[in-house]
């Protein structure tokens, strides 16, 4: 009995050691890579021997010394013996011909196709890399002598060192000099991937060969690039140290060429350990930032720098915008990401910050303060944003129209959080007091002091003050004249202003003006009446305000106004007066929701009263009716919207009266009585986007589109539509015109399904889909895709593999969109790359979702794919 067990230990044994092998090398299968350098074939060998031996002899006399000169407190800078390691894996020039023998040629594996993640796994590459983790350089120190170290490995003796770190390599080396090319096999292993060989991974070839040209326009050397594939693979190295100013560039240049990717605390840790280089060549950048010609690289890609603001604080994070330059200041969040290297080209900048910001940078030391003033020079900033916690009413307003971003700002900062003569401001902009030309700042409280700071930006052309404190007294507001001359947009929101106020623009060259919110008490109005206005303003918004008769009349005179927003007015508060007789009549915009009328007001635009997009929503009955039997917009409205309004009869026919309409909203109306929308309407040739959006109880007359066949927009979401509508709403020539579509939020079939596939030229789709219409639909439903599709919103969507494979069809997608969606499936990130190759949106609201998932979503940084969480 005791013998066949022996004899089965054995088996298993020898079983196990002949397929762990096998296991092993399937598991690390790299990809072999040959970079040529053939303009250095003459001297590499001479002088790559040359120099690798200067550098190692330096590395070993001077790093040490050189790092205890420029080292910043608290950088935490990898140390030296971290190489000891990845210089142990270097062979000699001959052992390595020999090694490669001398008819190479690219080959394919004979075996399946390789299928790695072409992400860092999250796990391995935290537990990998050699940072924070102060036992790893001991380990390295243990198990390969200094003097072995710097000995080229020599393969006919077998006196290879190994480690546990590079077992992946073991009998063999990862890199390999000739004379004219640097040999090195690339795999997942690497600390620090790239787009650029990542694409080779999953394909059958084991060697592919490139130019040095092919990868970077740069002047780069052989030296240099090796130093570079050593940070790829180990997160560092320390002949960086040894770089010259323009090798140095050039090895900075590298990780934005080839699109180099990394956890974030790997790119941190790299950044902190270059940080002794830069000082040292803080001067000569200096010199050549600002030197524009079309020889100096740093002059046009100043991106080359910003990682390095990332790495001066522990308790502030920052962060560029490519599509907004902004360069963001925000409270360090523990959470890992990926940080991609993406060139930007990067004019000027606007810098985005919060009290709560300012006030742990103030805190920073001196050192970490000095590299972090000098690298902010660098960049022309022409724009500052400051916000209470860093949202922004006018961001809102751009990403959902029904945002209740009003509501919430009603509250006060905290008075402990108060904008004052702030030394971080006063030293980054220093230099650029002259070029600021926007100011945003939003519930924050305001000193005189910075009131003061402020008034230095004398170039201003963009001002905005959203519900700020504003020291009672002061006369900052009334000097507007003096301090901006170059003003052209003004928006000021919750503020209590002052005749002297409105004295001040009428010396400004003021174009747009935003006194939403705003309240006036001041007695001197009368001083206003005698004024022409401002003869420069085109855009004027009143929303909310309650400013009095004087002052909206001196406001509305300016003969430009084009656009005037005046919500939720009660003009039956306003002084009564004969008429508005120096007001306009003719508008391109005018927005009067919710205003209460007064007869003075509709008896001035009885007549000859021309609007091109009148807005009227919630506008009460009376009122509504009256405006809308004016026979001027008859004939001059293009755009109408009554959304939130009650619709009778009257409505009705007063909506047949007019000729021009291109676009009507009557989203969320409401039925004060049994009206039907079903009748002929003059403009139904004209028309080209309809919204009646939220309307319930037009679903029965829902037939009366039918008569508009020329519509390009269509919003018909949480109509309470039932199966079968499509047959209902689509004629054939809305089979071609039809681009944008909205049907979120209704029931919807598999004929449904099929009668929207037949639209040729939809650019635009908002849908929610149900997982049975893939499941029971005929096999060519599955298949389906639009041709012109750019914009897919799903709603409310649980998506599953057959709606997910339904997505990838759409192969011209930019912009996906999942609201309130449910997500029952795990997917690859390669597998939205590879089929949307024109992606570069994504946004999630209200997701419910896996974290590994939400980290795949992350991970297409990669790919320049912008992700948004709402």
């Amino acid at each position: 009995m005791n013998i066949e067990i022996i004899y089965s230990v054995t088996i298993i044994k020898l079983f196990l050691i002949y397929i762990y092998p096998s296991i092993f090398l399937r598991k690390c299968t790299c990809l072999q890579i040959e970079i040529s350098f053939l303009n250095e074939a003459e001297h590499f060998c001479d002088r790559c021997n040359t120099t690798v031996e200067n550098i190692d002899k330096s590395c070993d006399t001077c790093v040490c010394h050189k790092r205890a000169t420029v080292m910043m407190p608290g950088s935490n800078v990898i140390g030296s013996s971290i190489d000891t390691a990845v210089h142990g894996a270097l062979s000699t020039e001959n052992n390595r011909n020999e090694a490669l023998g001398t008819n190479r040629i690219d080959i394919e594996i004979s075996g399946k196709k390789r299928k790695q993640d072409w992400f860092l796994p999250e796990s391995d590459a935290i537990k990998t890399t050699l940072y924070g983790i102060s036992g790893q350089y001991q380990i390295y120190n243990e198990r390969i002598s200094y003097d072995e170290e710097m000995q080229p490995l020599d393969l006919s003796s077998k006196k290879k060192q190994k480690t546990t770190d590079l077992r992946e390599f073991e009998n063999k080396e990862w890199i390999k000099r000739t004379h004219t090319s640097i040999i090195f096999e690339y795999s997942d292993k690497f600390l620090i991937q790239n787009k650029y060989f990542n694409k080779y991974i999953d394909s059958e070839l084991n060697h592919v060969k490139y130019n040095i040209t092919d990868l970077t326009k740069t002047n780069v050397d052989a030296k240099t690039f090796e130093i570079f594939l050593f940070v790829l693979r180990f997160g560092y190295d320390k002949k960086c140290m040894n770089l010259k100013f323009d090798g140095f560039i050039t090895f900075l240049h590298l990780f934005y060429d080839l699109h180099c990717y990394a956890e974030t605390d790997v790119i941190l840790n790299l950044y902190k350990s270059l940080l002794p280089c830069l000082i040292i060549f803080m001067n000569d950048i200096s010199i050549y930032i600002h030197i524009e010609t079309p020889k100096n690289i740093l002059s046009m890609e100043k991106y080359l720098f910003l990682p390095f603001l990332n790495v001066l604080f522990d308790k502030v994070e920052v962060k560029f915008n490519k599509n907004t330059n902004e360069l963001s200041f925000l409270k360090r969040e523990s959470k890992i990401n990926l940080f991609l290297f993406e060139k930007n080209e990067i004019v000027d900048i606007y810098i985005r910050l919060t009290p709560e910001v300012i006030i742990l940078l103030e805190t920073e030391s001196k050192h970490n303060l000095t590299i972090f003033y000098w690298l902010m020079s660098l960049f022309k900033i022409s724009g500052i944003k400051i916000s209470h916690d860093n949202i922004y009413y006018s961001e809102c307003q751009e990403k959902a129209k029904d945002c209740k971003y009003e509501t919430i700002a009603q509250e006060l900062p905290s008075c402990e959080l108060q904008l004052c003569e702030l030394q971080i401001l006063k030293s980054i902009i220093s230099r650029n007091n002259e070029e600021i030309k926007f100011l945003e700042l939003e519930r924050v409280n305001i000193s005189n002091y910075f009131l003061s700071y402020i008034r230095t930006f004398v170039k201003i052309e963009f001002l905005v003050f959203y519900k700020c404190k504003i020291p009672a007294y002061s006369k900052f507001l009334g000097q507007l004249y003096f301090l901006f001359p170059n003003l052209k947009s003004l928006k000021i929101n919750y503020a209590l202003l002052t005749t002297a106020f409105f004295k001040s623009l009428l010396n400004l060259k003021i174009e747009s003006l935003d006194l939403s919110w705003s309240t006036f008490n001041d007695t001197k109005s009368k001083d206003l009446e005698s004024s022409d206005g401002i003869n420069t303003l085109c855009e004027l918004k009143l929303d909310n305000s309650c400013l009095g008769y004087n002052v909206i009349r001196f406001l509305v005179k300016s003969s430009r106004l084009e656009f005037l927003s005046l919500k939720n007015i009660n003009f039956l508060y306003l002084r009564r007066t004969p008429n508005f007789s120096l007001l306009q009549k003719k508008y391109r915009f005018l927005d009067i929701s919710q205003c209460i009328l007064n007869s003075t007001f509709m008896n001035f635009y009885s007549s000859n009263f021309k609007v091109i997009s009148l807005s009227m929503q919630g506008l009460n009955r009376e009122d509504l009716l009256n405006m809308l039997t004016l026979d001027s917009l008859h004939v001059s409205t293009k755009a109408l919207d009554l959304s939130k309004c009650c619709l009778n009869s009257f409505i009705i026919e007063c909506l047949k009266k007019f000729q021009i309409l291109e676009s009507i909203k009557l989203s969320g109306s409401l039925r004060v009585e049994d009206v039907s929308l079903d009748e002929e309407y003059p403009f139904r040739e004209h028309l080209i986007s309809i919204d009646i959006s939220d309307t319930k109880f037009l679903a029965a007359d829902i037939v009366f589109l039918n008569q508009f066949e020329f519509l390009k927009e269509l919003i018909l979401a949480r109509c309470n539509l039932k199966e079968g509508f499509m047959s209902i709403i689509l004629i054939n020539s809305l089979y071609s015109s039809l681009e944008k579509l909205d049907i979120s939020g209704n029931q919807f079939g598999k004929e449904d399904f099929y009668l929207l596939s037949q639209i040729k030229n939809l650019e635009y789709l908002s849908i929610t889909l149900e997982n049975s219409i893939f499941r029971n639909s005929p096999k060519e439903n599955n298949l389906m895709f639009f041709t012109k599709l750019n914009t897919l919103i799903l709603t409310k969507t649980v998506v599953t593999y057959e709606i997910f494979q339904f997505i990838n069809q759409q192969y011209l997608l930019t912009h996906l969109h999942f609201k309130d969606c449910t997500f029952e499936i795990y997917f690859s990130s390669i597998s939205i790359t590879s089929s949307l190759k024109h992606l570069n949106h994504i946004v999630l609201i209200n997701p419910s979702i896996s974290s590994d998932n939400m980290r795949k979503f992350e991970d297409l940084i990669i790919y320049e794919i912008t992700v948004i969480v709402q």
